[in-house]
């Protein structure tokens, strides 16, 4: 909902405005990538053709730009220094670890890996941004000269700016009703004992910030227009299924390739023949 009702596309125009340091550039866009995770895969659709166009705009190669942001998006996946939809994923592969070395006794939260994300944000922010100054950028030459020049970004209307706004309003109200609801005296998301493991609040995490992101964009298309009736909001979550159809459509035939290839031994022989 957040992208599809462009509350994502605004945030960015918004930061980005219009760039004229190329190193600045270059920090924002690994920036970016690294923290797109928060938003789960949204940092390969959106912010790839977006880091070609802010490259282009400051002289540097648009594939620059592209490869910059997807190699940020990739080695970044899951570190971020905010909380994502990652970290209850991640938690699952910790304490299966875990019970397999026998080194935890009890039930790992949520949020047993965020300091070392936190700290690998930093480190893959320095390392990626030393790379591509030092051996990527110069591979494609000192300066891009292409046929188009862009200015920058749409500047963000009106309209769109009080959309905005009032979107970000909707979501630090929502965080202190969340925040209000896990550590005031009337904390309905703690635990039975009073405390966070274990709690609603942990266990519910990812959909906290699932539907935390969902509700500032919602607010936003409707703010801007975008967004007419409720039937809108459902076209924004059904079109990530859509796209997972032509995922699914080629996973089907896939499989079937490789069934017959295992079938037949075909891939035996021509392993076999190519030795």
């Amino acid at each position: 909902v957040a992208q599809h009702s462009g509350f994502i596309d605004a945030c960015i125009r918004r930061g980005v405005r219009r760039p004229r340091d190329p190193w600045r550039i270059i920090l924002l866009v690994i920036v970016l990538g690294l923290l797109s995770n928060i938003v789960g895969d949204a940092g390969y659709i959106i912010l790839l053709p977006i880091a070609a166009t802010l490259f282009q705009s400051v002289g540097l190669h648009p594939i620059g730009g592209i490869i910059t942001a997807y190699v940020s998006v990739s080695c970044g996946y899951s570190a971020n220094v905010f909380l994502s939809t990652l970290d209850p994923m991640i938690a699952s592969v910790t304490q299966e670890a875990a019970d397999r070395m026998n080194i935890a006794p009890g039930q790992t939260g949520p949020l047993c890996n965020y300091y070392f994300l936190f700290v690998s944000t930093f480190l893959l922010a320095f390392i990626i941004y030393h790379i591509t100054r030092r051996s990527l950028l110069p591979r494609f030459g000192e300066r891009y000269a292409g046929d188009i020049h862009f200015n920058g970004y749409k500047q963000l209307s009106r309209k769109e700016r009080r959309a905005m706004l009032g979107a970000v309003f909707a979501g630090l109200l929502y965080i202190a009703i969340i925040l209000w609801a896990t550590f005031s005296s009337w904390g309905i998301l703690r635990s039975v004992n009073g405390g966070l493991i274990r709690s609603p609040f942990i266990v519910g995490i990812l959909f906290l910030l699932s539907f935390g992101i969902g509700l500032m964009g919602m607010v936003y298309g409707f703010a801007s227009g975008r967004y007419r009736t409720d039937g809108d909001v459902i076209e924004g979550l059904t079109q990530p299924m859509k796209l997972l159809g032509v995922y699914f459509v080629i996973a089907f035939f896939a499989s079937q390739m490789f069934a017959c290839f295992e079938y037949s031994h075909l891939d035996k022989c021509i392993c076999h023949f190519r030795r």
